[in-house]
Order: structure tokens, then sequence, then C-alpha cells
């Protein structure tokens, strides 16, 4: 079968082409994933610096306790504190959108006839597919919220708000997980199809 995995002929209809295309997937894809790498490597490095390598509320995937807290914003400092609240979640504002969008419109992609499903998905199915990045981005926002809390806080931070933020943290990293691990099974069962139908041709 020729042409490029973003110009894969369809099997039904009349040769129209469903959203989104595949230059648009790319383009989200690639923001987000810039956005992701600043993130991880300059403001998570910038704050691990202050904090003398301790890693931000963002990055603890298994959440955190009010010592494990407490730890991180007295570590932190004065110009810690300042660099989380006006430059990390300045840029996590940004982030979860373009992550949810990336998601969705990669999802959408691969839910297309002739992609996974010589038909393509069901409306439900698709809605329920970008629920995922969408419900990740929800969490990352609220989670945002919830540190932007604790920084204004400190040094009187409630363990309720504590437990509330890693709650976020934990959720947005879980609901990260399994939409992620959606993109990837169905892009494996997209290229699986491809290697199938290049066989047979």
């Amino acid at each position: 079968m020729a042409g490029s995995w973003s110009s894969l002929p369809y099997e039904t209809g009349a040769g129209l082409r469903p959203f989104p295309p595949g230059w648009l997937v790319i383009a989200a894809l690639a923001i987000s994933v810039g956005l992701f790498l600043a993130i991880t490597f300059v403001t998570f490095g910038r704050l691990k610096g202050y904090s003398g390598g301790m890693e931000p509320f963002d990055g603890r995937y298994h959440g955190y306790d009010t010592t494990d807290a407490g730890a991180l914003l007295d570590a932190l400092g004065n110009r810690g504190r300042a660099y989380y609240a006006k430059v990390q979640l300045k840029l996590d504002a940004i982030f979860p959108a373009a992550y949810a969008i990336a998601g969705a419109l990669a999802l959408l992609w691969l839910a297309a006839p002739g992609r996974v499903a010589r038909n393509g998905f069901s409306l439900a199915l698709k809605v329920a597919l970008v629920a995922l990045p969408t419900a990740t981005a929800i969490l990352d926002w609220s989670e945002n919220a919830s540190i932007a809390r604790l920084l204004v806080d400190w040094p009187n931070v409630s363990a309720e708000l504590v437990a509330r933020t890693s709650r976020f943290t934990t959720l947005k990293s879980l609901a990260a997980l399994i939409s992620e691990t959606a993109i990837i099974a169905l892009f494996a069962a997209h290229l699986w199809r491809r290697l199938r139908a290049r066989r047979s041709a």
C-alpha cells in the first residue's frame, strides 16, 4: 500500500478525508511535546536547583503527604517559591490545553475509517477517547490551582489542602498514563493493520 502514514487511503465513503488531517496532528503533538520538554528540563531543573534536588509537586506521581510538602516548600526558599508561582505554574497553565488538543486530535485521527477499524469508531467511542486527554488537562489545572494555594499559604498550609493537591497529582498522572497508553496501543494497531495490508497487496 503506497503513501505516507498521513495519507492512508480510506476504505469507506467517497474518498473524503475526515478531520483531522495528519499534518495538524503532527503540529499539535510537536507543540505539546515541546512544552513538556521545557517543563521537564528547564523549569523543573531550576526548581530542583532551588530545592537541593527535590522533585517538584507536579513530578511526584505517587503523591505526597504534609511532611513531604512542607520539606519541599521550605527547601525552595523565597526565590524558589516565587519561581514556582511566576514561571512554572504560568507555563503549566498552557501545557494542559496543548496536551488535551494534541491527544484528542491524535485519537480522532486513529479513530477515522481505515486507520484501526475498516469503518472507524462509533461516536460514543470517539467521545470516550477524547475524554481521556481532556480529563488529564482538567486535573492538571486543578493541581496547579492547589499548588498555587500551597505557595501562598506557606508556612501555614493545611493537611487538607496538601491531601487535595496530592490527589490531583496522582489522578492527573493516572489519567495521563491511560490517555497515552490508548494512543500508543491504537497507533500500534494502525501500524499492524497497514503491515498486513501491504503483505496481502
